[in-house]
């Protein structure tokens, strides 16, 4: 019995390793060709797989992005959780959120401009990848609003994708202005927190 389980034991961290290296050929063509140029093919022979092997642990193209998008969004949550209970004030909170998305963004370069490029979202519009995150979102300006800190008049499901899409500005400039935004990270901390805080009024 024991040497069974051992057995099924390896060969779930074989086929995780195996599922890992499926994941990085994917992200690679995704990331240098793009999600619509990219196909099986390309990714199993990469991996080191063919066709039908490779759809054995993957079925199509969403799925493998859907599956680098949970992986993402579960790091930067983890990532942003690991302190919230530390911080007091609403600021605090604020402040540690923004620059900790901004850091993340800077490590994983191109990782959110593929998985909000236009072309792979059609094929995802129901992928629930970023729920995890959302629902972070959702209760901390929930407590926030009851505290205080946020108008009555604004609904959480409003701020959310608001919110949201200014941390995420950077890869924003890079769709919208089609270039890497020339400001420094203590400046693109500044901007976001003073926008949420205080808006563009002088």
């Amino acid at each position: 019995m024991s040497q069974e389980k051992t057995k099924k034991t390896l060969r779930e961290k074989r086929a995780e390793k195996r599922s890992e290296e499926i994941l990085a050929a994917a992200f690679y063509f995704f990331a240098t060709k793009g999600y619509d140029q990219t196909s099986m093919e390309e990714i199993a022979e990469a991996a080191l797989l063919t066709r039908a092997g490779l759809y054995k642990y993957f079925s199509d193209k969403p799925s493998l992005l859907g599956e680098l998008r949970r992986k993402k969004v579960d790091e930067l949550k983890t990532r942003l959780e690991q302190h919230l209970t530390e911080l007091s004030s609403f600021q605090e909170v604020l402040h540690y959120l923004i620059k900790e998305v901004l850091i993340f963004q800077r490590e994983n370069q191109g990782a959110f401009r593929l998985m909000f490029s236009a072309g792979s979202l059609v094929e995802l519009k129901k992928e629930r990848a970023f729920e995890p995150l959302g629902d972070l979102l959702r209760t901390l300006l929930g407590q926030a609003q009851r505290q205080g800190h946020i108008s009555q008049e604004l609904t959480i499901d409003e701020l959310i994708p608001f919110i949201a899409s200014i941390f995420f500005k950077n890869d924003v400039s890079i769709n919208l202005l089609g270039h890497e935004p020339e400001t420094s990270p203590e400046r693109d901390l500044w901007l976001i927190e003073r926008l949420l805080l205080k808006g563009i009024s002088p």
